[in-house]
């Protein structure tokens, strides 16, 4: 008998603490910044799986550059063994820095007042 009692105080507990912390998470973006913060992850996550790439030849860059699936680059192949594309590191991090100084103006215009 005690048992369904402390069960039942628990669970009213536990539930009242779920709701106050559903609660405060929804109060502390609004849905503008919220979708603001979502399409930031979005477009980062995939720069990420899409990024730019750079195609080296025998350990010279040939200026040849684009962009292809993380897992499938130019070269990985290994159908051409002189030939190697490799993650340009250097205008992944420049996207990167664009798309969240963008988002931190718009997260700072839908701010509510």
């Amino acid at each position: 008998m005690n048992h369904i009692f402390l069960k039942r105080i628990s669970e009213f507990f536990f539930s009242q603490m779920r709701k106050d912390v559903v609660q405060q998470s929804k109060s502390f973006f609004n849905k503008k910044q919220r979708y603001v913060l979502t399409g930031m992850m979005t477009l980062i996550a995939g720069m990420l799986l899409y990024p730019p790439y750079r195609v080296e030849y025998r350990g010279i860059f040939t200026g040849i550059s684009g962009y292809a699936w993380l897992f499938n680059l130019p070269g990985s192949d290994g159908s051409t063994p002189l030939i190697a594309a490799t993650v340009d590191i250097g205008l992944l991090f420049a996207q990167w820095v664009g798309v969240l100084l963008l988002g931190v103006i718009g997260f700072l215009l839908f701010k509510e007042k």
